[in-house]
């Protein structure tokens, strides 16, 4: 986990979230500039490896956020070649919360370049009983209420992509996870984390110098909902 995300939501929606997170609290630094225009790639069942999809981080004066489009693939600015040559050395979509910050390849940009993803609940698959290689698995989906928005954590860099037919600089990123905890372990041993609106600003502030204490070490308790999706269905009743 986690390697397939949805965002069935739109990108007002998650906005209204930040808007009324800034209301309660009166953090300016939860300002969203973007507004409510949104890319015609926003809204997607399926959010695919390396391809861009939304983040919201702090802008680089770090007095408001915005939403912006990076790869899902991360990739630290210390690297010198192509995207394509990053992907085949390093697995680095997802970032373990418990050793990031120790990561050569993670660690900076968990220092001062996090972000959160917005999303509306992840897939995962399991192996049905007599299971063998090359026939369906089941999948599931995991969400929050009725695919309610929600926001990852992640952390996000740039590098300069060397690749003469694509140069230039790009913006990656990775979601961070952790344990999975009760409703979420059966399907996975690992989810990636949601972060409540409590902990949003001092998440995207730069100046944070302790982003560790705000992680939860394991998915909580009767927070998700999972739901059947498609393969070979689960044996009755279901486990939801």
């Amino acid at each position: 986990m986690c390697r397939d995300y949805e965002r069935e939501r739109q990108w007002r929606m998650h906005k209204a979230m930040i808007d009324a997170e800034y209301e309660r609290r009166r953090v300016p630094e939860l300002r969203v500039i973007t507004g409510d225009a949104e890319p015609n790639s926003y809204m997607r069942e399926t959010t695919e490896l390396t391809k861009p999809a939304p983040i919201v981080r702090m802008v680089e004066n770090g007095t408001c956020l915005e939403m912006t489009m990076a790869h899902w693939w991360f990739v630290p600015a210390s690297h010198r070649g192509t995207y394509k040559e990053f992907q085949r050395k390093l697995n680095t979509f997802n970032a373990r919360s418990e050793g990031i910050g120790g990561s050569s390849t993670f660690r900076k940009a968990f220092a001062s370049r996090r972000c959160l993803v917005p999303a509306s609940g992840w897939y995962e698959w399991t192996e049905p009983p007599g299971w063998k290689k090359g026939k369906p698995k089941t999948k599931w989906r995991i969400m929050i209420g009725d695919h309610e928005p929600i926001f990852f954590a992640g952390i996000w860099d740039r590098f300069t992509d060397t690749d003469p037919e694509d140069p230039g600089p790009k913006d990656t990123f990775a979601l961070i996870t952790h344990d999975a905890g009760p409703g979420v372990i059966d399907y996975h041993d690992r989810a990636p984390i949601v972060m409540p609106p409590s902990t949003w600003a001092d998440w995207l502030n730069p100046t944070n110098d302790a982003p560790q204490a705000l992680l939860p070490p394991a998915s909580a308790a009767d927070t998700y909902i999972v739901e059947y999706v498609s393969g070979p269905p689960p044996a009755a009743p279901t486990l939801l």
